[in-house]
């Protein structure tokens, strides 16, 4: 049997992960490597499987580093309107943004992922596929990311 999750609590849950993680902090990074999907059975995988932080190849143009999210920018939404319902996390603070500060090789940024910095294995949290690669080449091309996590 699934886990049932009361709808109030999707937004306990939430808080507790994203905005009030005991002191933990999250920090974003983009990837470059294609992440297969097919065939993944996400919840039997207790080793990382393809989701591993070591199969995903970070960016490494001009000027790239990863973004601190501090937990205190998230904002926790109910949405009780949606079947199932829903609680939603998405990040207020200033849209984080990534520039290639000087023109350099191309790469082709396929999505981003989050991790959890202070964990002492800096655990992958999630991670987004973008629907087509964005080229990082020249100086000032960026990528404008605004994480959103939902619960259910």
């Amino acid at each position: 049997m699934a886990i049932q999750i009361p709808n109030y609590a999707n937004i306990a849950l939430l808080t507790r992960a994203l905005s009030q993680g005991g002191g933990s902090s999250l920090s974003l990074h983009l990837y470059t490597n294609v992440i297969s999907l097919t065939g993944i059975n996400t919840s039997s995988d207790t080793s990382g499987g393809p989701f591993a932080l070591s199969n995903f190849t970070e960016a490494s143009y001009t000027g790239y580093s990863a973004i601190a999210l501090a937990n205190a920018s998230w904002v926790i939404t109910p949405n009780f309107t949606t079947t199932p319902n829903v609680a939603n996390g998405a990040f207020s603070g200033s849209a984080p943004t990534f520039t290639v500060s000087t023109t350099g090789t191309l790469q082709n940024i396929q999505g981003y992922y989050v991790t959890d910095v202070q964990s002492s294995a800096n655990v992958l949290l999630w991670f987004e596929p973008f629907s087509s690669p964005k080229a990082m080449q020249y100086a000032g091309d960026n990528i404008i990311i605004v994480p959103n996590f939902t619960g259910v």
